[in-house]
């Protein structure tokens, strides 16, 4: 091959190329462009399009809730995180877990409630509560009562001392609570009671879990 033939042939080709669009090259490079954006417009994919059993690509436009849940989990986070420390916890972190704690709170709440029905409120599978209700019968937290009416059936409430326990600790953060709402003008206990009630109805409004994997 002699040094002349490459640039014989791009002379070649682009004469052709002049000669296709008329001799108009701009008319070339238009025309090139529209071929890339057909391809580029074949391949594009719909924003909101599911792909893969049901995932969704997320929108990129920012939901203003989202920044508003973030808000409301920090402040309750906080709320939570300062009583604690004023007023403490019924029983030492060292000697009850998390998921026991819940378990007391829930059995405060629902005295009578039995360990299927604890299950299903906290999300756990039925074994799992039965090993924790156990522990706490074995610390003297909780206590075993037959139904009556399906002798199987154990139904579980707080011990005289636990309940005295949790009642003065309660009382405790109530009253630490109170002494915070104390300092804040009359027009901002009026919203957090207003808020209140707000809360109450959004926490109503949640997924309550119970179709979810017991063992999550």
């Amino acid at each position: 091959m002699n040094d002349g033939t490459r640039p014989r042939r791009l002379s070649t080709v682009f004469g052709l190329l002049l000669r296709s669009c008329g001799g108009n090259l701009q008319a070339a490079f238009e025309a090139a462009d529209d071929r890339h954006r057909v391809r580029r417009d074949r391949w594009h994919l719909p924003l909101r399009q599911s792909y893969c059993g049901g995932m969704t690509v997320p929108p990129t436009v920012p939901d203003p809730n989202l920044a508003l849940a973030e808000e409301l989990f920090a402040a309750v986070g906080q709320l939570r995180r300062q009583s604690r420390r004023q007023a403490g916890r019924p029983w030492p972190v060292a000697t009850a877990s998390g998921a026991q704690i819940e378990l007391i709170r829930l059995v405060r709440r629902q005295p009578g409630t039995s360990v299927a029905e604890a299950a299903a409120e906290l999300g756990l599978a039925a074994n799992t509560v039965s090993t924790l209700v156990g522990q706490l019968v074995t610390a003297g937290v909780l206590q075993r009562t037959p139904d009556p009416d399906d002798r199987r059936v154990a139904r579980l409430a707080l011990t005289a001392t636990a309940k005295r326990r949790v009642d003065r600790w309660r009382d405790q953060r109530a009253a630490v609570l109170a002494n915070a709402l104390a300092a804040l003008s009359r027009d901002d206990r009026e919203a957090l009671r207003r808020a209140a009630g707000i809360m109450a109805r959004l926490s109503a409004a949640l997924p309550d879990g119970r179709g979810r994997d017991q063992h999550a």
